[in-house]
C-alpha cells in the first residue's frame, strides 16, 4: 500500500496552519516568561514540551482558507 501523492502548495507563502504553529512557539515563550516572573520555574524539558504542544495544537486546530483547500483538492 503506497501513500497518496503529496499536494503542491498554491504559492510559496506559508499557509495559515504553518503560521499558527510558529505563533504557538512564540506564545509558549511568553507563557514560560510569565510563569518564571510569577516564581514558577519550569525545567528545560517542560518548557520544550510546552512549546511543542502549543505549536502542534495551534497548527492542528487552525483551518485553511477555502481557496487553499479547493486548490489542493483540485490537484488530486
Amino acid at each position: 500500500m503506497s501513500a497518496p501523492p503529496l499536494a503542491n502548495q498554491p504559492s510559496a507563502w506559508p499557509t495559515r496552519k504553518i503560521g499558527a504553529a510558529g505563533l504557538g512557539g512564540a506564545l509558549a515563550t511568553i507563557v514560560i516568561w510569565a510563569l518564571d516572573a510569577a516564581g514558577i520555574v519550569l525545567a528545560p524539558e517542560e518548557a520544550a514540551a510546552l512549546a511543542t504542544l502549543l505549536s502542534v495544537a495551534l497548527g492542528y486546530f487552525t483551518r485553511e482558507r477555502r481557496i487553499v483547500r479547493e486548490r489542493i483538492r483540485a490537484l488530486h
